[in-house]
C-alpha cells in the first residue's frame, strides 16, 4: 500500500530528462527544500503548491519543459531564418548602391521576375532589411524571454538532462 507514496531515487520518465526524487512517506513532514542541496519529489512539489492549483505529476512536469524546449528551438529556427534573409539583403543592398541609378536591375516577386531599375529597387531592398532588422530584435527577445522561463521551471522541478546526470556522477 505505501510503495505508491515512495519514489525511487532517481525517477526516470525519459532517458534524456529525470527529476531527482527522495523516498517520503506519508508521516514524513515537508520542510523548506532547497534545491541546490535537495531532491524533492512530486508530492512535495503537490503540497507546497497553492491550494487553487490542480496536482502536477512527473509526466506533465515533462512535457511542459519539452514543449518549452520545442519552442526555444523552433525560435532559433526563426531567428536563423530571419538572420539569413537580412544578410542576403544587405548584400544585395551592397551590391546595388555603387551602381548606376538608372541601370537595369532584376526582382523576383511573388515568383516572376520583374525589371526594374536600380532606383526602383534599392529603397525596397533597404526597407526589407530594415524590418528583417527588428524581426530579428524581436525573435531574439522572445528566446532571451522563453529561456529564462524554460530555466525557471527546470530549476522549480529539479530537472537533470542525461548530460547533467552524467556529469554530476563523473564528479
Amino acid at each position: 500500500p505505501d510503495r505508491h507514496h515512495r519514489l525511487s531515487t532517481y525517477s526516470i520518465i525519459d532517458p534524456t530528462i529525470a527529476i531527482a526524487a527522495t523516498p517520503i512517506s506519508r508521516s514524513k513532514s515537508i520542510g523548506r527544500v532547497n534545491p541546490a542541496t535537495t531532491s524533492i519529489s512530486v508530492q512535495q512539489i503537490n503540497s507546497k503548491m497553492a491550494s487553487t492549483e490542480p496536482p502536477i505529476t512527473q509526466q506533465e512536469i515533462i512535457s511542459t519543459y519539452r514543449q518549452m524546449t520545442s519552442e526555444m528551438q523552433s525560435l532559433i529556427q526563426q531567428l536563423t531564418k530571419a538572420e539569413m534573409e537580412r544578410n542576403e539583403h544587405r548584400l544585395v543592398e551592397e551590391t546595388l548602391e555603387p551602381l548606376d541609378p538608372d541601370r537595369r536591375a532584376f526582382r523576383l516577386v511573388g515568383g516572376v521576375l520583374v525589371e526594374r531599375t536600380v532606383r526602383e529597387v534599392l529603397p525596397s531592398v533597404k526597407e526589407n532589411r530594415v524590418n528583417l532588422d527588428t524581426l530579428t530584435k524581436h525573435i531574439e527577445k522572445k528566446l532571451e524571454e522563453k529561456r529564462k522561463e524554460t530555466f525557471a521551471w527546470k530549476t522549480k522541478y529539479n530537472i537533470k538532462t542525461q548530460e547533467e546526470m552524467e556529469a554530476a556522477q563523473k564528479q
